[in-house]
């Protein structure tokens, strides 16, 4: 409907104050209103705008809330400007995941920090899963050989969605993976030429994609 949806984040640096309040922005009438509450506070979450039966919703799903890493999800319903409860919570917990909306009709969700609590000293990389628009479910899309957090994700122009760089736990990453979903498989793709994390990835028209700055430093939390 040409509106921008703002929804969760947080009001300090150090996260104790997480919110579940959403604003809706119209950049027509330059204005903002408020819309419904979060079902859960969240920050760092996924927000995938996606249309089925000619309805609009926005996948609201993961972040962390106060005590960490979250699995629960939940939808927008810009028709009628609610929010609606997913009985089905994500494969794993996940914050700071990327995700895009595949050709498939599905969204996959990837990376991501799990069992991630406030002041942890160790983190974890999560994997990836699909949600399914039709039956409101997740499930698991494939397995990586490097999970990673902190990577990005992107649509080729062949449909498949590809990672870059990231840190698998281990070390800051440079090898990228493609995901075929009418397999379900995960296959390498090319290298960086520098491992960098925190990095952006754009397509570009004649189907190449943008890999730009990030850091190789392994300063992310």
């Amino acid at each position: 409907n040409g509106k921008i949806m703002v929804a969760g984040g947080q009001k300090d640096a150090s996260g104790t104050q997480v919110l579940s309040s959403i604003e809706i922005v119209d950049p027509v009438a330059r204005t903002v209103s408020a819309g419904p509450m979060m079902g859960s506070a969240r920050s760092s979450h996924v927000a995938v705008p996606f249309r089925i039966q000619g309805k609009e919703f926005v996948l609201l799903s993961g972040g962390a809330g106060l005590k960490g890493s979250l699995a629960s999800a939940e939808l927008y319903d810009v028709a009628t400007n609610n929010i609606v409860p997913l009985g089905a919570q994500m494969t794993e917990d996940r914050v700071a995941a990327s995700a895009v909306f595949m050709p498939s009709g599905q969204i996959l969700i990837q990376g991501g920090l799990k069992n991630f609590t406030p002041g942890a000293l160790q983190v974890n990389a999560a994997g990836a899963e699909l949600f399914n628009p039709v039956s409101r479910t997740f499930s698991k899309a494939g397995s990586l050989s490097i999970d990673r957090y902190s990577s990005a994700l992107a649509l080729t122009d062949a449909g498949r969605a590809i990672t870059f760089g990231g840190n698998s736990s281990a070390r800051i990453e440079a090898t990228s993976e493609r995901f075929d979903a009418a397999t379900g498989q995960w296959t390498a793709g090319p290298v960086l030429a520098q491992a960098r994390e925190n990095l952006t990835l754009t397509p570009i028209r004649d189907g190449r994609l943008l890999a730009i700055a990030g850091n190789n430093q392994g300063m992310s939390p």
